[in-house]
């Protein structure tokens, strides 16, 4: 619980996903071999730059190009851990405020584009591929995030069953699982400030939620309500 705050906390502030994953992961590990002050915890100068790096790169744009595109979703798939919707959180930090390719609204877009459609919540990406370099930048982002977890799987095929009976290893997938919910809860209160934008956005959102949480409704029929919803009410607008 401490190292889920902790992480939420940072993210919060800003620190990059990864090190926010990195420093969960091996606080996590560190604790269970009762080491009583995590390297990290303890090198303030690393934390202050890393901070101090991460601030320097917000709020500068970058110039959108398809080699681009393809790097930052090769990226995210080569890092991305947890869970698809810690993609959002990646997506956030990447493309809303540090390239300012896309605003908060079509990353939400985005969101319910990849729960209606068929698959993975990775297709997010070939949805924002799309809007942002069309039907090539499409293929490229879809290619992108999937590639590097085939190729991953590949290599570490023959490394499964000792990674299974490593102590060391299962102590640093906790920690990094838990910030990975971290990451999701945090990304989750980001974009619900851009979604919930009158009384009726929010009354719609906890409705949603207590559909979901008591009756366990899909939530491919909780998007499409919104869908209708916010139409019926724009059009007595």
């Amino acid at each position: 619980m401490v190292i889920g705050l902790l992480a939420l906390l940072a993210a919060a502030f800003g620190v990059n996903e990864l090190l926010c994953l990195a420093f969960a992961g091996s606080t996590e590990l560190l604790v269970r071999k009762r080491v009583s002050t995590p390297p990290l915890m303890a090198n303030g100068v690393a934390w202050t730059g890393g901070l101090a790096s991460v601030a320097a790169i917000k709020g500068l744009a970058t110039p959108f190009s398809l080699s681009g595109l393809f790097l930052v979703f090769a990226k995210i798939g080569s890092v991305l851990f947890g869970s698809g919707y810690v993609l959002l959180a990646f997506l956030r930090s990447d493309l809303v405020e540090q390239r300012h390719w896309l605003t908060e609204a079509q990353l939400l877009d985005a969101v319910a584009i990849g729960q209606v459609t068929p698959g993975p919540v990775f297709t997010t990406a070939t949805f924002i591929g799309y809007v942002l370099g069309g039907t090539p930048g499409a293929f490229l982002a879809t290619l992108a995030i999937f590639l590097p977890a085939f190729f991953f799987v590949a290599i570490s095929s023959v490394l499964l069953p000792k990674i299974r009976r490593s102590l060391s290893l299962a102590a640093v997938l906790d920690g990094v699982n838990v910030a990975s919910v971290a990451l999701m809860a945090m990304v989750t209160l980001q974009l619900g400030r851009a979604a919930l934008v009158d009384g009726t956005s929010a009354l719609l959102a906890v409705t949603a939620a207590l559909l979901l949480v008591r009756f366990k409704l899909n939530s491919t029929w909780l998007i499409l309500a919104g869908a209708l919803i916010g139409v019926a009410s724009r059009g007595f607008r």
